[in-house]
């Protein structure tokens, strides 16, 4: 929960830029100085659609998406399941969870403490630092929050502020098709799509999103029959083409990835993902993909690495193709054990 701590503290400064400048509006009209206000006036137009917050904002996201995902996440961080353990088990972890919550509420002591003297330190004879007590330090209290219901509330925003960036709709896909707003998920993806083909012609996420909404977004029986009827034309010109399935898709990409020899390598795997999901090729075909130019490709980055390692290591007689690929990757990574 360290992560989600630490971006929400990011929230928690932009909402105090966003506060302060009613302070700003009235300097400016009692000063008179107009540019100065019109400028923050068009800062405070952007401030939603800051770089930091936004990445503030997706990281908030994804850990309510991952919670939600992975409801006993937060039964282990609130309370571990002490009786599905042995009697030592349970003594084990009652001490380590004792030990790990003194361990933070001294922690929260000293940095009150510490607050406190640099208030005492720095006062003058006219005003005294307010010293302000966080009063959830270890984020517990975030936990008992409905994960898709905050996650929805930090993509608004950031489809009102920063349509522009696409990990702005992977996320409005990430927490539509989970809420079953598929109409509403298959949009993200259009609005995604627009701005891959715009940069690099196609995004691992994007394709993986794409495959997924295919397989697994189905629209609730009794749906009006005209809404069928634009649900699936659409998820064809998704696909690139009328009549199109698919397998058709990924077999289009398995090609196109399988001859460019530039081609990152996260998108190999989440080709070669798609093909055995899909049952589009062969796992020897779906191996090939991500082995067959090395690592003198596009992407070839730790974790990216290690993700392609993990599937092959997934996939049945393609032990051959692992091993190569780990030999690979141990000489672009000396230093990693995932190898």
């Amino acid at each position: 929960m360290s992560k989600h701590i630490i971006t929400v503290e990011v929230e928690k400064h932009f909402e105090d830029f966003h506060e302060d400048q009613f302070d700003f509006h009235s300097y400016c009209i009692r000063k008179v100085t107009l540019r100065s206000y019109v400028d923050v006036l068009r800062w405070s137009d952007a401030l939603w659609g800051d770089d930091t917050y936004a990445k503030a904002a997706e990281g908030i996201i994804r850990t309510y998406i991952r919670l939600h995902d992975n409801p006993t996440i937060i039964s282990n961080e609130v309370e571990p399941d002490y009786a599905s353990m042995s009697a030592a088990a349970r003594k084990t972890a009652k001490a380590q969870a004792r030990k790990k919550k003194l361990k933070a509420e001294k922690a929260a002591a000293e940095k009150v403490k510490k607050a406190e003297e640099e208030a005492k330190d720095g006062k003058d004879n006219k005003s005294e630092k307010k010293v302000v007590k966080d009063e959830d330090p270890n984020g517990l209290e975030l936990l008992k929050k409905v994960p898709l219901d905050e996650a929805k509330k930090y993509v608004a925003t950031l489809v009102m502020n920063a349509p522009n960036r696409m990990s702005t709709w992977l996320c409005q896909y990430d927490v539509c098709s989970r809420r079953g707003k598929n109409m509403m998920a298959l949009q993200a993806l259009f609005r995604a799509r627009a701005l891959v083909d715009n940069a690099e012609g196609m995004s691992s996420e994007v394709f993986m999103r794409i495959v997924d909404f295919c397989q697994n977004v189905k629209l609730n029986e009794g749906t009006n029959a005209a809404i069928e009827q634009v649900f699936t034309s659409e998820k064809e010109t998704l696909l690139g083409g009328s009549s199109k399935s698919l397998n058709d898709f990924v077999n289009e990409w398995h090609a196109q990835v399988k001859n460019d020899a530039l081609t990152n390598l996260s998108l190999r795997t989440e080709v070669a993902k798609a093909m055995v999901s899909c049952k589009a090729g062969s796992a020897s075909d779906a191996s090939n993909v991500i082995v067959c130019n090395g690592l003198e490709i596009r992407g070839a980055t730790l974790e990216g690495c290690e993700e392609a390692f993990s599937f092959l290591k997934s996939l049945d007689g393609a032990e051959g193709d692992a091993a190569k690929f780990a030999s690979l990757a141990k000489e672009l990574y000396p230093l990693s054990s995932k190898f």
